[in-house]
C-alpha cells in the first residue's frame, strides 16, 4: 500500500496495479478535508434526493440478494468539499498515469451500507455493452478506518483479467480474495473488470463512501453500463437477467 498522498506513481506501483487491478493509497485525504466531507455527507444523508422508493425496490435497486444500500449520486453538488473533492487534480492524474491515456472526470456518488442489517454488496464485475476495450478506472474514497465488521471492500487481485463465466459464492470471502482494509481518508484505485463486492456492515453506524469515475476521454461514460454476476446480468438499475444480450455482452461466449 502506497501511503504518500502525491502525484506521481512508481514504476512498480503501476505495474502492481496493472496486474491486480487495484491500487491503495492510504491517508490520501487530509484529516480536515474527511471531517468536512463527513459533515456533508451526514447533511446529504438527513436530507437525501427525492426516490420512487417502491419502484426502485422492485428493480432491485434498493435490494439484490440482501442487499441493503443507496447509491446517490451528483454528490458534488451538495457542498464545497465534495465539489473540490471531485475537481481535485491529484486523483485525476493518478488515473491518468493508471490508464496510460488521458482521462475526464465523470461525476461523484455516495454509497451509503445501513447498520446491522445485513447491508452487504454480491460479487460482481462492471463492463460496457459491446466494446471490451472501453475500461474505467474507479476512485473510492473511505471517509472512516475500514475493518473487517463495518462493510469492507473484498477484492480478487487480478481477475480483471478473466471474464465472469462461472458460478460463484455470490457473498463474502472466497478463495483468493482480499479484504481492503485502510485508515480514514485512504483512496482506493481498481479498474472495473476487477471483481469485487461490499461485506456486511456489522457494525452499529452507517457506512459510506464516495466514488469518483475516470474514463478515457471521448468515450461515451453516459450510455448504460452492466454489471456481472454469476447469477446473470444487471443493466442500469434494472433487474439482473439470467440470460445474456449476445448483441451486447462481448463477455459471454
Amino acid at each position: 500500500m502506497k501511503s504518500a498522498p502525491t502525484i506521481g506513481l512508481s514504476a512498480e506501483s503501476i505495474a502492481r496495479f496493472h496486474r491486480e487491478g487495484f491500487l491503495v493509497i492510504e491517508r490520501f485525504l487530509d484529516p480536515a478535508l474527511v471531517a468536512a466531507l463527513m459533515a456533508e455527507t451526514e447533511a446529504v444523508i438527513a436530507d437525501p434526493p427525492p426516490l420512487r422508493t417502491r419502484a426502485e425496490f422492485e428493480l432491485g435497486y434498493w435490494t439484490l440478494w440482501g442487499v441493503i444500500s443507496h447509491h446517490i449520486w451528483g454528490l458534488e453538488q451538495r457542498g464545497q468539499a465534495l465539489a473540490a473533492l471531485q475537481a481535485d487534480t491529484r486523483p485525476h492524474a493518478i488515473a491518468t498515469e493508471l490508464a496510460g491515456c488521458p482521462v475526464q472526470t465523470v461525476g461523484m456518488s455516495m454509497q451509503t451500507m445501513y447498520a446491522n442489517c445485513g447491508c452487504r454488496q454480491p460479487w460482481h464485475q462492471d463492463h460496457t455493452p459491446g466494446d471490451p476495450r472501453l475500461w474505467w478506472i474507479n476512485c473510492v474514497y473511505y471517509l472512516a478506518d475500514m475493518n473487517e465488521d463495518n462493510g469492507s471492500l473484498l477484492v480478487i487481485p487480478g481477475s480483471q483479467r478473466q471474464p465472469l463465466d462461472q458460478r460463484m459464492t455470490d457473498y463474502g470471502l472466497v478463495p483468493g480474495a482480499q479484504r481492503v482494509r485502510c485508515p480514514a481518508g485512504s483512496a482506493v484505485f481498481f479498474t472495473n473488470g476487477l471483481l469485487h463486492a461490499v461485506d456486511e456492515n456489522r457494525s452499529s453506524w452507517l457506512r459510506r463512501s464516495l466514488k469518483v469515475n475516470y474514463v478515457p476521454e471521448g468515450c461515451n461514460f453516459s450510455g448504460q453500463h452492466e454489471q456481472r454476476y454469476s447469477r446473470g446480468i444487471r443493466r442500469g438499475s434494472g433487474p439482473v437477467a439470467s440470460t445474456a444480450n449476445p448483441t451486447t455482452s462481448h463477455w459471454f461466449a
